[in-house]
């Protein structure tokens, strides 16, 4: 235990006030330092100890770094005075000439790597995410503390297992602490990386950020305004209406392993990749760019790797929450072939589970486990993709039309496709439905070549097809949505044959 020059406190206050209460209920006490500290808001610093701060902050959990335990009471002695106090929501004790006489009890916490979100843009960053502890309160008005990294500690059982990938709001008491003096809990805390001791949090789910604000009549007006400015962008209306299936989709099931209404969509024709890259990232929340070059392939980990001389898992470029947008750029790499190296090979695998099975496969060296995520897919290919396969292939030439830098039409446009995405999961196709796409397909089958791959197709335009409905914010795929898959699949084909003759 650290011994550090005495600082004035709440925290034995408010433990000594009910002890047997805390002794029986610890995360009883983080609710009532919580509270205290939102009174005296904005200015906690005078109440808190020397190397403490009251901070909320957001992050990804990154590792499970397990279970620490500490004193839940102890009795600290000084000039002949006892007094109770606590390690509760500390890592040091400010004991000044003080002595511990006496220990009562102990508790857990549970202890997980927290980085900052990967590829999160600033117009998330500003959006007020609230819950039923924080909405209308003044802990509302704190700002969101910028974090690379720090170990966020949580008391309760609720949060013994949350799982990796997962995006948090975090509020709680920023600390300091010494390994050196601490070296049984090497493993809860990271040299030179601070401790949140949690008081509060809330999971955060990137793919439905915005509650519903907008009426459903005025949705579906911002959906068709939408589809618009993308038609303007890219001169086409079909190249449009992909991008937007692919801004709504969502891997929501696994039906048999293989992941449902996913659709990692290949833009070909992409010279200049910014205006694209840049008009993603003003509509999701969090897009993860990642520009494909030899180096890149070679040297830096697409997977997290278990480093057991340093007893961390290291953060891998396709570690991402689920909801993000993964833009994989091939417009970088050289024609022709070209040298790599180091982690490629299996930088390419990786690529490919995830694009395929919607998979990433944690590497502890002696094994593999292998994480769902959710994450949707864009690449950026200047011809079809070299080394990532998928059938929803589609030009994407931009000409002279930006699309819109209006915040308020963004606005609009970003509460749209998340309501939208939202939809996805629930919806249903009736039988009657059921029985005329069957009978649609059948009489599509009698002019397809006979090599095609029927089922695939099938499945292809049936993902397609819900991915409509919910555009459309219905809960039931109509004849019409599968009408509109049809359509939308032969365009499709028909600009790629056109842009094949054109660049050959």
């Amino acid at each position: 235990m650290e011994v550090v020059p005495a600082g004035p406190s709440i925290l034995d206050t408010i433990f000594r006030e009910k002890f047997e209460t805390y002794k029986n209920d610890p995360s009883l006490f983080l609710g009532d330092v919580l509270r205290n500290l939102e009174k005296n808001l904005p200015d906690t610093t005078n109440i808190l100890e020397n190397d403490q701060k009251f901070v909320r902050v957001r992050g990804m959990v990154q590792d499970d770094r397990g279970s620490e335990y500490v004193c839940l009471a102890c009795t600290v002695e000084e000039n002949s005075q006892a007094h109770l106090s606590t390690m509760l929501c500390r890592d040091i004790m400010n004991m000044g000439e003080s002595k511990v006489v006496d220990f009562d009890g102990q508790v857990g916490r549970h202890c997980y790597s927290i980085v900052e979100i990967p590829g999160v843009h600033t117009w998330m960053e500003k959006i007020d995410i609230q819950d039923s502890r924080t909405s209308n309160s003044s802990l509302s008005s704190m700002p969101v503390e910028k974090l690379d990294k720090f170990i966020a500690k949580f008391i309760g059982d609720e949060a013994e297992e949350i799982p990796v990938n997962t995006v948090l709001e975090m509020y709680g008491i920023l600390s300091s602490h010494s390994l050196d003096l601490n070296p049984s809990e090497a493993n809860t805390n990271l040299e030179n990386v601070k401790n949140l001791h949690v008081l509060h949090y809330n999971t955060i789910n990137c793919s439905s950020m915005y509650p519903e604000q907008l009426s459903i009549a005025d949705l579906k007006t911002t959906g068709r305004s939408l589809l618009k400015s993308l038609t303007n962008v890219f001169g086409d209306d079909t190249t449009a209406g992909w991008i937007l299936t692919n801004l709504i989709s969502t891997t929501y099931a696994r039906p048999g392993g293989m992941p449902i209404s996913f659709i990692p969509l290949n833009l070909v024709g992409i010279t200049d990749p910014v205006k694209i890259v840049d008009m993603f990232q003003s509509l999701v929340p969090v897009v993860k760019h990642l520009p494909l070059t030899s180096e890149l392939l070679s040297n830096v980990a697409f997977a997290p790797i278990k480093n057991y001389d340093k007893d961390i898992l290291e953060h891998g470029e396709l570690q991402l929450p689920n909801g993000t947008l993964l833009i994989i750029d091939e417009t970088q790499l050289p024609t022709g072939s070209f040298p790599v190296s180091g982690f490629a090979e299996a930088n390419l695998k990786v690529l490919e589970e995830f694009i395929l099975e919607q998979k990433l496969s944690f590497d502890f060296g002696f094994y593999k486990i292998p994480m769902d995520v959710d994450v949707p897919i864009v690449i950026l290919s200047s011809d079809t993709s070299r080394f990532l396969r998928t059938p929803f292939q589609v030009p994407a030439i931009t000409g002279n039309v930006e699309f819109t830098k209006d915040e308020k039409e963004l606005e609009l446009f970003r509460q749209y496709i998340l309501v939208a995405k939202s939809k996805v999961r629930d919806i249903i196709i009736s039988g009657d439905t059921s029985d005329a796409i069957q009978n649609s397909f059948v009489d599509m089958c009698k002019e397809l070549d006979k090599t095609a791959d029927k089922s695939d197709l099938l499945n292809e335009l049936l993902i397609v097809c819900r991915l409509m409905a919910a555009g459309n914010l219905r809960e039931e795929v109509l004849f019409e949505d599968w009408a509109r898959s049809i359509e939308l699949e032969r365009g499709r084909k028909n600009i790629m044959t056109a842009w094949k003759k054109l660049t050959s």
